[in-house]
């Protein structure tokens, strides 16, 4: 999963009881309702979710507050509304949220069903080879959340992200190779409204039963290879991210246990970019700690008016290949990885 992602997940539930903010909202007040808001729009995906809760603090245990359900969920509806602008400032049309709900596990908070917003996308704005766009990386999008049992009107607005150009590996490069022990490196272009770059590489194979052909298992293992910052938002800007090839056959020593009982067919390889706007960046570098502490003074990034949270964007690219012969030769004969029963798949 996304790392960006995981920290937003872990301090958004966080903020809704523990953290302060520097907007002019006071969580210290008595009995005051505040929105916490969490949306990740993801040009990726045809359906957007929306995530409301409430800070709904007093003199109660904080921790005995966030055992019970509505003092983190509104037990009543909100009117959800996304709208759409062009680059010129434009209304272009407005997506109405409905309402699923998912199960959420916790044990510092509610566990339970949390009431999710979503609106749905009904057509991709662009279909190509590699990767499917929903939203307008040209377009500017709006979150305008009301209220009705306050008469509150809570609003946030983003950028989505546009293209990068992968220059290394090459367009069109057919395989991979890592049987050498020098490093190697990807490099593209940056996209506009981006600013957060997090690479992985995803190596897909097949556990096959050796006593039962048919018992087979498709599954895969990522690489992370780290993440780097753009020091602009035009897009245009030199990126890269280096590693060492010997990284991809330690990954796998380290992620893959001995089965003698099973074959693993060697399978495609892929290359997963996935880039987050410049709030997200922000958020994280603020909340990027492993700290769990429940501090009021915890420094909180919001950019909701009117409420707190995060109202930010992602797009992810990906590219496939095959690993070149000498690597998967390497994979099926070395002799610290025979163990692990690489097969090539003929």
């Amino acid at each position: 999963m996304f790392k960006m992602i995981k920290y937003i997940f872990t301090f958004i539930v966080a903020i809704v009881l523990f953290s302060s903010c520097s907007t002019d909202v006071d969580l210290t007040q008595e009995w005051q309702d505040i929105p916490i808001v969490y949306s990740i729009l993801d040009l990726n995906s045809s359906t957007q979710y929306i995530r409301i809760n409430r800070a709904f603090l007093g003199d109660d245990d904080a921790s005995q507050l966030a055992h019970i359900p509505d003092s983190i969920n509104y037990n009543y509806l909100l009117d959800v509304r996304v709208k759409e602008y062009d680059h010129d400032g434009n209304f272009v049309k407005e997506y109405i949220c409905d309402t699923v709900h998912l199960w959420y596990n916790s044990d510092a908070f509610y566990s339970g069903y949390m009431p999710i917003y979503r609106f749905t996308i009904p057509n991709p704005f662009s279909i190509d080879y590699y990767d499917t766009t929903w939203l307008n990386p040209n377009y500017k999008y709006e979150l305008v959340i009301y209220n009705p049992k306050y008469d509150k009107l809570i609003t946030s607005s983003c950028d989505v992200i546009g293209n990068i150009s992968i220059t290394k590996p090459y367009s069109g490069q057919p395989y991979l190779d890592f049987h050498t022990n020098s490093k190697s490196s990807i490099e593209w272009t940056s996209a506009k409204n981006g600013r957060l770059y997090e690479l992985l590489f995803r190596f897909y194979y097949k556990e096959v039963n050796i006593n039962n052909p048919e018992d087979t298992l498709y599954k895969y293992i990522d690489w992370n290879l780290g993440s780097v910052k753009s020091s602009k938002l035009i897009g245009g800007e030199n990126l890269t991210i280096a590693y060492y090839n010997q990284g991809f056959f330690d990954n796998l020593k380290n992620h893959l246990t001995i089965d003698n009982n099973i074959n693993r067919i060697i399978g495609k390889i892929e290359l997963i970019i996935t880039v987050g706007d410049d709030n997200m960046a922000t958020y994280i570098a603020l909340n990027g700690s492993s700290s769990t502490s429940l501090s009021q003074s915890r420094p909180v990034f919001t950019n909701i008016d009117n409420g707190i949270g995060l109202f930010t964007s992602k797009r992810t690219f990906k590219r496939s290949y095959s690993l070149n012969s000498t690597t998967q030769i390497l994979l099926t004969t070395r002799e610290d990885l025979v163990s692990l029963n690489f097969k090539t798949d003929i």
